[in-house]
């Protein structure tokens, strides 16, 4: 809070951008008729992006459209999570595509609603509370994913650079360990440092810098599990250069097989 209330008292310091968004331009126009308005705004606005992100994040296109097509919940099949992952592994890739486009675009406009009301800090408040929306989603009874599209993508709106080499870098370690939970982790690892190398404002800086480290932990915490299996030789590896063949196929094929058997 303390950290909150400095950036009121100094934004010409912190560098906010007091008319480019509804709470510092409220803090503009009532902060000089009472000390305490600044502050009382500055918390309102954080509150609201958190919640506005999070309640974004809870919808879970992946859920609604497993349930919808196939009518079966997601998260009692493959590995047992609601993430664009374990539909490619359960249905297939243009399943996985087809939830996950919808899943892009709500994490970009929870990103977005913290741009309108806080700028860039308002965008990185939004962001770990998107990514802790689709973890812990209040309409699936606190059941999501790991919140990897919205880590993966909110950045295209945090910042270019990040978000560029943060994509190609998830990619290369997935061919490279081919591992999902391994890319993943390591991805929510390496995303603070380049948003903090690449921000060149010291206040968005550290913004970018605590709600990354806070996804971070979230990651490793969610997904410990899988990565000790994963050291067990355990894990789900991808194949490259083999044609994935999602669960459902193989179920099938396996049920229909055991059908002739007994004719």
């Amino acid at each position: 809070m303390i950290f909150l209330f400095d950036a009121v008292a100094s934004p010409a310091q912190s560098g906010i951008p007091m008319s480019r968004n509804l709470i510092y331009w409220l803090i503009q126009l009532y902060g000089g008729e009472s000390e305490t308005a600044g502050p009382l705004f500055l918390l309102l606005g954080v509150v609201l992006c958190a919640v506005t992100a999070y309640l974004i994040g809870s919808v879970s296109p992946i859920l609604l459209y497993c349930r919808i097509r196939y009518h079966e919940d997601i998260r009692t099949l493959g590995n047992r999570r609601a993430d664009a992952f374990n539909v490619y592994l359960v249905y297939g890739l243009k399943d996985a595509l087809l939830c996950m486009l919808p899943d892009i675009g709500l994490s970009l406009l929870a990103v977005f609603a913290g741009l309108l009301l806080m700028a860039q800090d308002g965008a990185a408040i939004a962001f770990f509370f998107c990514v802790l929306g689709h973890i812990f989603p209040l309409y699936f009874k606190f059941r999501g994913g790991l919140g990897m599209t919205c880590m993966l993508f909110a950045p295209l709106l945090l910042n270019l650079p990040t978000f560029f080499i943060m994509l190609a870098f998830f990619v290369m370690t997935m061919l490279l360990a081919r591992y999902y939970t391994l890319s993943s982790v390591m991805y929510a690892i390496v995303l603070p440092l380049f948003l903090r190398a690449f921000c060149k404002n010291q206040f968005y800086a550290d913004w970018y810098l605590y709600m990354s480290l806070l996804n971070m932990v979230f990651a490793i915490v969610v997904q410990w599990k899988d990565l000790t299996a994963m050291l067990r030789g355990q894990g789900v590896r991808f194949e490259i250069g083999k044609k994935h063949i999602p669960l459902k196929r193989q179920e099938t094929a396996v049920s229909s097989q055991e059908g002739k058997h007994r004719d």
